[in-house]
């Protein structure tokens, strides 16, 4: 049993859908792949449950295969088929833990991030089944003896636990804010009501006939008294009506009209994202000295880069007296490399 409902799309978010599955079947929840930038593909999604920082779910398409990574969390449950449009992440079989607001983010090789929130409710079937006479004790097996003619109440119980999970999603509101979505989604559970008492109707329940009085074709004597109508003179006077002259006129100013836009439902969404930094390398350099004939220190070290290699010295003073230098140079195809070299006479006390 599943059912989707498609929302908007806004911040990002290209889908919103509530799904829900019963308790020991298959869920379904939905994951937009594509982007319509041309020559652009996902090379890596990542499924958030809310309440956890670390995804539940994570497929890396960067490599030839894909690398698929499911977490501790779903227990093996979890598959990503990525061959349906949208694709679809299966729990199988879903639990009643399962429950909550799932998101999907997307990152693309050109395209920015797009993210689609699934709002997961697993429902749990009804358990015991239970049957009550009037006097509230329970029926098992068969009910009676019974007199023809006396009155019969049976009531029928079910229990069950329907689960409740995820809460209404806003796209309007600023995507991945923390604790997000309080108040529960979906109607609480209550159990059905008891079905009427049957009352039979007694047998000897005596019948009321209204009595029939015949229609009379007699005639009454009575005429009303005539009275002449009452005179009213006609009223041939008709006075001129006022003169109001027909304005032509009309400004050119039209007031704009008063424009109100659509409510819509904000609901504050729970994930942010981590910031991204530039990591390419910059061009840098630097130099510094020390000479200190009292105290002796006599040292230095200077660097500087493109951007792509590193180079640089630096020196030190022995305690023999020999100024010992080193220069070196590092990049990634050749790896770090130094060349050792000493100045002056070595001095023994």
């Amino acid at each position: 049993m599943q059912v989707s409902e498609r929302q908007t799309q806004a911040n990002g978010v290209v889908a919103a859908e509530h799904v829900v599955g019963v308790s020991g079947g298959r869920a379904e929840l939905p994951c937009h792949l594509h982007t319509s930038a041309p020559n652009d593909r996902a090379i890596l999604a990542l499924w958030y449950v809310q309440g956890r920082r670390l995804p539940v779910y994570s497929y890396d398409a960067r490599g030839p295969k894909g690398l698929f990574q499911p977490d501790e969390v779903l227990e093996g449950r979890g598959k990503f088929d990525t061959t349906s449009n949208p694709a679809r992440l299966l729990l199988d079989p879903v639990a009643t833990s399962d429950q909550g607001l799932y998101t999907c983010r997307v990152d693309f090789l050109h395209s920015p991030t797009q993210n689609t929130v699934a709002n997961l409710t697993v429902i749990e079937p009804p358990r015991n089944l239970t049957i009550t006479n009037e006097a509230g004790m329970r029926v098992r097996h068969k009910i009676g003896p019974i007199n023809e003619g006396s009155p019969l109440s049976l009531s029928c119980y079910v229990t069950g636990v329907a689960c409740v999970g995820g809460n209404p999603f806003d796209p309007y509101a600023p995507l991945y804010t923390p604790a997000f979505y309080t108040p529960a989604y979906g109607p609480s559970y209550h159990p059905p009501p008891p079905p009427p008492i049957y009352k039979p109707k007694p047998a000897n329940e005596p019948t009321y006939t209204p009595i029939y009085t015949p229609k009379s074709d007699s005639k009454p004597d009575y005429k009303p008294e005539y009275k002449p109508p009452s005179y009213r003179p006609k009223l041939d006077y008709k006075p001129t009506p006022s003169y109001k002259p027909k304005i032509d006129y009309k400004p050119d100013y039209t007031p704009a009209p008063s424009y109100k836009p659509e409510v819509t439902y904000k609901p504050v969404l729970h994930y942010k994202p981590e910031v991204e930094y530039d990591e390419d390398p910059k061009p840098y350099a630097f130099d510094y000295g020390v000479k200190d004939d009292y105290t002796g220190a006599h040292y230095g070290h200077k660097e500087k880069s493109d951007g792509q290699e590193v180079k640089g010295s630096y020196s030190v003073a022995l305690p023999d007296g020999r100024i010992q230098t080193v220069k070196y140079k590092a990049n990634h195809e050749q790896g770090f490399q130094a060349e050792v070299s000493y100045e002056g006479d070595p001095i023994y006390p």
